[in-house]
């Protein structure tokens, strides 16, 4: 029970130092609020303020100029190509699997 008594005293001082620190900040600021206050509400409007211009300057700039053509892409030529490559390379991966699959088969048996 001296354990408890002990932290109970740790815990009463604490609270009193707490209790002289809070009266000390309300002298110094006056009353608490229970909510956050920023302490220069038009300094932050200015900021927003000028960067919102900063993008919408940069919006313009962007919009002024061209859109880029796209470029490269890809022919029909180059297209069939590549579709037939693909066809070919999931034929040969089917028959590797039906050939496993026939494998299994065997041994099962």
């Amino acid at each position: 029970m001296d354990g408890l008594n002990e932290i109970i005293q740790r815990l009463e001082s604490q609270k009193a130092a707490v209790e002289q620190a809070l009266e000390a900040l309300r002298g110094i600021g006056g009353e608490m609020s229970g909510g956050f206050e920023p302490a220069d509400v038009t300094g932050g409007n200015k900021r927003s303020a000028a960067q919102r211009a900063r993008w919408a300057a940069k919006r313009a700039e962007a919009g002024s100029s061209a859109p880029a053509n796209r470029k490269g892409g890809i022919s029909a030529a180059g297209r069939k190509a590549l579709a037939e490559a693909m066809r070919k390379r999931w034929a040969a991966k089917r028959t590797a699997a039906a050939a496993k699959k026939r494998g299994r088969a065997k041994k099962a048996a």
